[in-house]
């Protein structure tokens, strides 16, 4: 059925977009059932989906998240290396979109940081300093609503902490400073006149 599918999306206009919402159905599936050949095959649809764009592309990021994510529910479920080390690859190219920074690629780095936290990895502090850089450039397109502030000051704090634990527990303190030291400075570049606290 779902090849079929597959074969019809593949002429489609915006057939990215069409294997994404075949893909996610299969994973809300897999996730509901538990049904192996359902998450392969929405590991399949994925790794075709992303043949469909460049890392120009505003949806690049969620679909690299969206596969790294169904790898590691394999890789959780069956324990094949290779599919871990996939998610990786994968989680590696995001520092080098080139694509104006939405929130899809904030929630990619920050997937890719907990997904690093979990399983020991060594990429766990680019993961932070990819969230961080990411936080700093997609802020600037918000407005300087109190509400936003509020919003802002919450994530960096909570971003800022993640950020400075993950670095001491790795031992790199020097790299802890400097990256509160980059949280601070997202933060301040909003609020230059000191009117919020950052309390870190």
């Amino acid at each position: 059925m779902h090849q079929t599918s597959l074969v019809c999306v593949t002429g489609h206009s915006d057939r990215s977009q069409s294997l994404n919402d075949l893909t996610l159905s299969l994973r809300n599936r897999f996730t509901q059932w538990g049904i192996t050949s359902d998450l392969n095959e929405s590991i399949k649809l994925y790794q075709t989906a992303l043949l469909f764009l460049f890392l120009s592309h505003s949806l690049q990021s969620e679909y690299l998240n969206n596969l790294a994510n169904s790898l590691r529910d394999r890789f959780k479920q069956q324990g094949v290396p290779s599919d871990l080390d996939e998610t990786f690859s994968l989680f590696l190219q995001l520092p080098h979109m080139s694509h104006a920074v939405s929130h899809r690629d904030l929630t990619a780095a920050k997937s890719w940081a907990t997904a690093a936290e979990e399983t020991n990895h060594g990429s766990a502090l680019v993961a932070y300093q990819t969230a961080l850089k990411f936080f700093d450039q997609h802020i600037t397109l918000l407005s300087s609503s109190s509400h936003h502030f509020s919003i802002v000051r919450m994530a960096t704090v909570s971003l800022a902490i993640d950020t400075f634990l993950c670095s001491v527990l790795h031992g790199a303190l020097t790299t802890a400073v400097e990256l509160v030291e980059q949280s601070h400075a997202v933060f301040w570049s909003l609020d230059p006149f000191g009117t919020l606290k950052l309390a870190v």
